[in-house]
């Protein structure tokens, strides 16, 4: 039973279900993964590029202009990438889907310049960054837990049956009954829904 309690949140970290509001947060803030992957990987190849004298792929540098240019290069995308990792937490969706757009481009070049290298780092990065895309989209229909659009659906209901209960009244009228009874009739009714729901 506890290999299967893991696996189904394993199952659920890389590819959530997502039904409503709070799940398509959860699945969009998967995109800060993506961000701290991609801050993780330049840090590495910023101490590669200064312990080798050479690029990821064994290219040496032809100096130290050059070196110390693409050290720059990777501060910079190191930087980036825990700004973004952040944002993607805090689940701005703009930034989620700049992290995951440049972590699927990542993902894309790794496996075409080192193939056999980096392949699960890859795969996760991708699934992170779907889960991401998938994320967004659902807070797109859903709305953001809190902001009352999941609230509205029951307020749109409850709205559609006090209308239906207005244009009896009105049909009532046009009929000829008196204003007086139909207000006493909605009154007896809605005593006696009260009474029977136990509100």
């Amino acid at each position: 039973m506890a290999i299967k309690g893991n696996s189904e949140k394993f199952r659920k970290l890389l590819w959530p279900k997502i039904g409503e509001s709070s799940s398509a947060m959860d699945a969009m803030k998967l995109a800060q993964w993506v961000g701290l992957m991609i801050a993780i990987g330049y840090g590495m190849a910023l101490v590669l590029a200064f312990s080798t004298d050479r690029y990821p792929d064994g290219t040496p540098f032809e100096d130290e202009a050059e070196l110390y240019g693409i050290g720059f290069i990777y501060f910079v995308l190191i930087l980036l990438g825990f700004l973004f990792w952040l944002l993607a937490r805090w689940g701005k969706g703009w930034a989620v889907l700049f992290v995951c757009t440049w972590g699927l481009l990542e993902a894309v070049v790794k496996l075409l310049i080192l193939p056999g290298q980096g392949v699960i780092v890859a795969v996760l990065t991708v699934l992170f960054c779907v889960s991401g895309f998938r994320g967004w989209a659902g807070v797109r229909k859903y709305g953001r837990p809190g902001d009352g659009r999941a609230d509205n659906t029951q307020e749109t209901l409850s709205v559609q049956i006090a209308n239906q209960i207005i244009n009896i009244a009105n049909d009532r009228h046009k009929d000829g009954s008196p204003v007086d009874e139909i207000a006493a009739g909605l009154r007896h009714a809605a005593a006696n829904f009260s009474a029977l729901s136990g509100l």
